[in-house]
């Protein structure tokens, strides 16, 4: 078996040192603390969103790339831990079922609300359909389920969600015609962006050779006078 990533050996050093056996949240964990770009992500949050407004509420104290509980905390009895904890437990889980609702959210007289075309893919928060009026065939938009008009304001797993089924029409698309060579993957977000449907969705439009005379600057093409440089 030949390795080509790092997801097999992590997987198999998982197996091991769980005796043999693992579910596969823990295989998922374990690959995950391999992704440097999210571990990345969570650096910049815990330092911009909880460790600063903790640190404002004399919570926590932060010395270079440590934090700490301030010095108050440092007689809390392990019963007062138990129940701190438990708090947070209770305030993680109310906020993630708070998430877990809004996804169910749809607003009267959206097209992309209503699923009106047909379905080409589709996964648990987002879909797949062609575009009414295509770019070129096969030209396809990718939405999420939620009713949200902002792609900045979608949640991390409907970004998620959104390039698995990406990744996924991609490869649908070249199955289905090999004169495609490129794509051009793109959103419109605001108005001023050219959003013609208040509900995001992102744009997969294949691209085969000769489909324009001069394809050089791709997605710059928005401002005609600086497609090409």
């Amino acid at each position: 078996m030949r390795m080509s990533h790092i997801y097999q050996p992590v997987m198999i050093k998982t197996l091991l040192g769980k005796a043999g056996g693992a579910t596969i949240r823990e295989v998922a964990s374990a690959l995950l603390a391999h992704d440097e770009s999210q571990i990345e992500y969570y650096e910049h949050i815990a330092k911009q969103m909880p460790g600063k407004d903790l640190e404002t509420h004399g919570i926590l104290e932060r010395q270079g790339q440590h934090y700490a509980l301030s010095p108050e905390f440092a007689g809390l009895s392990d019963a007062d831990r138990t129940e701190l904890m438990a708090l947070c437990d209770a305030a993680v889980e109310a906020y993630k079922s708070k998430v877990r609702e809004s996804y169910d959210a749809r607003a009267a007289g959206c097209r992309f609300c209503q699923v009106m075309a047909v379905p080409v893919g589709s996964n648990a928060l987002s879909y797949a359909i062609r575009d009414g009026n295509p770019v070129t065939p096969l030209h396809t938009l990718i939405i999420p389920r939620r009713h949200v008009e902002s792609f900045f304001n979608l949640h991390g797993a409907e970004r998620n969600a959104i390039f698995a089924l990406l990744d996924g029409m991609k490869s649908d698309i070249q199955h289905k015609d090999a004169t495609v060579e490129g794509f051009n993957v793109g959103v419109n977000d605001g108005e001023a962006a050219g959003q013609s449907v208040p509900h995001v969705h992102v744009h997969l439009i294949p691209r085969r050779r000769g489909d324009v005379e001069h394809p050089r600057g791709g997605v710059r093409g928005v401002i005609p006078r600086k497609a090409s440089y």
